[in-house]
This record gives structure tokens, sequence and C-alpha cells, in this order.
């Protein structure tokens, strides 16, 4: 079914682009071809009866060079299978070097790719569900998806990652920032776009929307609005995060506030004046700056 829109394909964590193929190089050796033509839907057929070995979704065209675009879950399910005794890939690739080897008559290929969230984007406008987008889900490529740059940002990327040989998690640096109009904001910076952020607003597991820096300052307004967090990349790679709190906003204030209203009634209580606390504040600074303390106050 067509689908009138403008659509991007989007799948769960890593998988693998599996491209094959065939040329007929003399056509009137149909003896040659035709076999090694027909092995490939019997293969397919066995696959998709099979989900559990990892195989996905094909699109494949015919001519003269043909070609199969397929998608598998991991390429240790992919050389699996192509090594598997009792499937069907084995015994064609043998009877294809038997009848076929390197006479020249028909010509065989493959290109295998891995892919991982921020290393690939895709469009679908007027389509109906076809690629990737069969093989993972489609999403509208509106918004946060509109353009190339912000599709290949997005895909449920990692936010985990082990540090090199070290055994452990890397962590972040996080730095809280002022507020953007009346927004609390959060913002967690760091250099390796594959961690979590140790900061409390992200120890849930909402995944974020991630958007490129010229996506993100253009509509910095409906990110202040929305409830979800969002990851900044740039170049693919994420270097913070922006969490709104501005649902937050009115119960801080007013937490604040009877914090304040507590605090006044104790100094009161105590007969101590807040100017004076203030005064003794700041010498105390001095004072360490120096390396002197003097005596304090007893309240």
């Amino acid at each position: 079914m067509i689908r009138n829109e403008r659509l991007a394909a989007t799948i769960d964590g890593n998988f693998v682009v599996f491209l094959i193929g065939l040329r007929i190089n003399k056509p009137w050796l149909v003896h040659k071809w035709l076999p090694v033509l027909g092995a490939m839907p019997r293969m397919i057929n066995e696959l998709q009866r099979h989900p559990e070995m990892g195989f996905l979704h094909a699109e494949s065209w015919l001519g003269r060079t043909a070609i199969m675009v397929q998608y598998w879950r991991s390429i240790e399910q992919l050389q699996a299978y192509a090594h598997d005794r009792t499937a069907a890939h084995l015994p064609a690739w043998r009877r294809f070097n038997r009848a076929v080897g390197t006479d020249g008559s028909v010509g065989i290929w493959h290109e295998t790719y891995l892919a991982a969230a921020g290393s690939y984007e895709s469009i679908y406008v007027n389509m109906p569900p076809f690629g990737l987008g069969r093989a993972g889900q489609l999403v509208r490529a509106s918004g946060s998806m509109q353009t190339a740059a912000s599709r290949m940002d997005f895909g449920g990327s990692h936010l985990v990652q082990r540090g090199h040989g070290s055994g452990r998690t890397s962590l972040p640096m996080c730095a809280m920032l002022g507020s953007f109009t009346r927004a609390a904001t959060r913002i967690c910076v760091h250099s390796d776009a594959q961690l979590r952020c140790s900061f409390p607003c992200l120890e849930h597991t909402m995944e974020p929307t991630k958007v490129g820096i010229r996506e993100f300052r253009a509509g910095l307004a409906e990110y202040i609005a929305a409830d979800k967090p969002v990851a900044v990349t740039r170049h693919g790679q994420t270097v913070g995060y922006f969490i709104p709190t501005h649902a937050q906003a009115e119960a801080d204030m007013a937490a604040l506030q009877q914090v304040w209203e507590q605090l006044d009634h104790l100094l009161a209580a105590q007969g101590v004046d807040v100017e004076e606390v203030a005064a003794e504040f700041k010498a105390a600074r001095a004072a360490d700056a120096s390396g002197h303390r003097p005596g304090r106050k007893r309240v």
C-alpha cells in the first residue's frame, strides 16, 4: 500500500546489510546461469520459515546484473547460515563451483556492511513499506527527523559503552546551566557519543530525541515545551543532553519558598540578622583564601 507521506526507517540495535547478486556474462548459456538464479528463492523461503536464523527482510531486482539487498540481525547469524551444512546455501555454493567455477559464464558477488545507530539514515516518500522500513519500522520524517543529518543522528543509539581496555563504564562530565525563559534546564556534556549520563535526570530509560545542533537551535522553543529529553549531536556524535524540567518548575518554586520561610523563622528565633550572616560568610571566604580562619559566631 502506498503511503502518501514522508517516512524514515528505524531499527533497534545493530544490524547487517548484505548485498548479493549475479551477472549473466554469456546469456546463451542458459544451463549455466538459470540454476544460479533459481537458487536464491529457495534460500529466502528457508530463511523466512526460520526467523531464528536472523534474516529480517530482502528486496531484489532482476536484469543482466541481478541484485538483492538483505537485512540481517547480526553478522554472526549471517555467517552461521552461510556455513550451515543442513541449510540450502552451502549445497548451492558447491554446485556453482562444480558447474561454473571461474569459467566466466556467470559472475556472482556480494558485499557486507555492519550498521549501528548513528551510521545510517533513510527517507521514503509516496512509497509502500520498503527496504529497511520493512526490516525495522517506519516513523514520520518530520520535526526532529526532517533532515538527513537529523535522521542520521536518530536510531536508538546505545548510550552505554565500556572504556577501551579498562572494563569500566566511562562517565561524562555534567553541568547545571541556568534557565531558558521560565524553564529550568540541565545540560549533560561529554566527550563520547555512546555514554549513559550519570546525571540523575538520565537514569531513567526514556529514550532521548536526537537532533543536530542546528535543528536544536532552530526548534529550541519546541524542545523547551516538550517533556522528552533531547540528545544534541554534531556530525553524528552526541555532544550533550537538554533536559526540560518545566513540568516541575511550579513545584520546585513552591518548595524553595517553603524552605526560605522556614529559614526566616529559624534566624528570627535565634536573633540572627541575615545581613550579619552574609557579612560573616564573606569574611570566612576571604579568610579561607588567605589561610587564616577567624573565630565564628555561634548561633
